[in-house]
């Protein structure tokens, strides 16, 4: 099984586009733990005001 990192290529490219709002969160492939990994990234990436 493949374990995604927010290191990981996938991680980054979904996370950009969740964070630019070209999709959401739920858009996001259930692979593995993609979304779960996608959702970290994005969290550690966004302004927390």
């Amino acid at each position: 099984m493949i374990t995604f990192t927010q290191n990981s290529g996938l991680v980054r490219i979904w996370g950009r586009r969740v964070i630019a709002g070209d999709c959401t969160l739920e858009d996001v492939p259930k692979l593995s733990n993609l979304q779960e990994a996608v959702k970290d990234y994005v969290n550690a990436n966004t302004d927390k005001d």
